[in-house]
């Protein structure tokens, strides 16, 4: 191959269908989505319209111009300009007694706000752990160390405890630190069964499959809220017991 040529394959990007590609422009170019209970493009209006059909009844979204009227707000305190979807004809209409916003399937309304509706719940979902650079240099602090004391050790030396942002650097960790138990960067004890770092992103964990119990990790319930390495296995263990840590640059 010429030193100047260059290839590229689908690890770096896909090809995409021309119809999903024209379907998607006004949205890549002209819309943004944002993870607020508030409608800011046309998908997320489509997506509203079709959950207020399936629930059967109009409900509240989370704006209000009780703070000035006529200045809409999110809940979140963002200024926010309704165009998508619209207004109702004539609407808003309440003026200070009309404060908070219904949508109607395809449009908004102003009503009071004790007035009683259906109301639509959204979370923000955790982002997933960002990577830590092609070869990260790790740091082994012997134990025994709890869970909670290798989080302030690490931190001591301006770093934090692993976090295991691929499967590939699970496996290098595996590789390179199997002969040794530590704890990683992941707990589920603010909600059972959902494992966050303690910076609040989603760690990338393939967990020990039958490895060192007799079901697949995690195993523990509401006792075993840590992640571990285990001599190259994920597992739940529980906090308080005590290992080695894995520290790494933030």
């Amino acid at each position: 191959m010429h030193p100047l040529e260059r290839y590229f394959d689908h690890a770096a990007s896909t090809p995409v269908d021309p119809a999903v590609l024209e379907a998607m422009l006004p949205f890549l170019q002209e819309e943004a989505g944002n993870a607020h209970l508030v409608v800011y493009s046309r998908a997320e209006a489509e997506f509203e319209r079709l959950l207020q059909a399936a629930l059967g009844s109009d409900y509240w979204m989370g704006l209000s111009d009780t703070a000035a009227e006529g200045a809409f707000t999110s809940v979140t305190g963002e200024t926010v300009s309704l165009t998508v979807p619209p207004w109702g004809a004539g609407e808003p209409t309440g003026g200070r007694s009309e404060n908070c916003v219904q949508f109607a399937g395809d449009h908004l309304n102003d009503l009071a706000c004790e007035s009683q509706h259906a109301a639509l719940c959204e979370c923000e979902l955790p982002v997933t752990c960002p990577p830590s650079g092609e070869a990260p240099a790790y740091e082994r602090l012997p134990g025994p160390l709890t869970f909670e004391q290798a989080l302030a050790q690490c931190a001591q030396r301006g770093k934090r405890l692993v976090q295991l942002d691929s499967d590939v650097e699970q496996v290098r960790l595996a590789l390179d630190f199997g002969a040794y138990g530590f704890w990683v960067d992941a707990t589920d004890t603010a909600k059972e069964g959902d494992w966050l770092a303690t910076t609040g992103c989603r760690p990338s964990l393939r967990w020990a499959a039958g490895t060192l119990s007799d079901g697949t990790e995690p195993d523990g319930g509401i006792v075993e809220n840590c992640a571990a390495l285990m001599f190259g296995s994920l597992i739940d263990y529980r906090c308080d017991f005590t290992l080695d840590a894995l520290c790494e640059a933030p």
